[in-house]
């Protein structure tokens, strides 16, 4: 261990005083901290939603609900078909 004080020890004991904190340090510490905070929170929603993806795309493959909306879609399509071919109602709107 050293006994005495040597040349570093007083640069360092001098370095003290030429340190000043302006009255502003505190507010800038809070506004770095809340920048970073929201950064964060930013990334995380970026990422809930790559999961949040995936896991639906899995859901979509994996069951028979891509099967029943095209089946929907499909039902939709001939009732609609039927009623332009056998009542003719979207001519009579039109004025045809």
């Amino acid at each position: 261990m050293q006994q005495e004080w040597d040349d570093l020890d007083r640069v360092i004991e001098e370095s003290f005083e030429d340190v000043k904190i302006s009255d502003g340090y505190n507010y800038k510490l809070m506004a770095k901290m809340k920048k970073k905070k929201q950064a964060r929170n930013q990334s995380y929603t970026f990422a809930f939603s790559l999961i949040l993806a995936g896991f639906l795309i899995m859901f979509m493959y994996t069951s028979d609900v891509q099967y029943r909306l095209i089946d929907i879609q499909c039902r939709i399509k001939s009732d609609i078909t039927m009623l332009q071919s056998n009542f003719n109602i979207f001519n009579n709107f039109k004025g045809e």
